[in-house]
């Protein structure tokens, strides 16, 4: 019988996970319960895949309630349950949303990792949301968190909207300011 309990939770992992796939938001959200009820463990990868299936189906309050599981029952710090909601949003193109939830954090004194402003920012750019991504760029400015990575994805979005003298201005401005972007940033 001890068999049982690591074949169910495999079982239902598993369903999950397809489910998720097909983008069935409403049906992962209750099978996400059923396992919270039979408090069978649920692991950071399938919190992430989710997030994501829950804001891309467009349940948002889904997100935020796993998101406080995350923290009351799964004891995982809020600083990185933040950083999966921001992810699952930006995944999910849920661009208002994300900023919404950065301007609570940055209203709570809540920071996050500078790796997580760079998602929300490489987001935005994808979307040609480059005045957005400026606007936060002053706020991470204010935090001290700007780097290459960051204005090499602004100069990305830049090149994406063919605003080549916009680029070589952010880059200018990039390199006045000490930073150079990674190999990796200028895609």
């Amino acid at each position: 019988m001890w068999f049982l309990a690591p074949m169910e939770r495999f079982m239902k992992l598993s369903f999950m996970l397809y489910v998720c796939n097909a983008g069935k938001g409403d049906i992962v959200m209750k099978f996400y319960k059923e396992m919270v009820c039979k408090n069978i463990e649920v692991d950071m990868n399938l919190y992430n895949v989710l997030m994501n299936c829950l804001s891309r189906s467009g349940n948002i309050l889904d997100v935020r309630l796993v998101g406080e599981d995350m923290i009351n029952v799964s004891q995982v710090p809020q600083q990185k349950v933040y950083s999966c909601i921001l992810r699952s949003f930006c995944f999910g193109k849920r661009i208002r949303e994300s900023l919404q939830l950065l301007c609570e954090l940055n209203n709570e004194n809540i920071m996050l990792d500078p790796e997580n402003f760079e998602v929300l920012v490489q987001g935005l750019c994808r979307d040609g949301k480059i005045s957005d991504v400026l606007e936060i760029c002053s706020i991470m400015k204010q935090n001290n968190v700007v780097d290459g990575d960051i204005y090499g994805s602004i100069i990305n979005g830049y090149l994406r909207r063919n605003e080549v003298s916009k680029a070589f201005d952010m880059f200018r401005s990039m390199k006045e300011s000490g930073h150079t972007p990674k190999a990796s940033s200028l895609q």
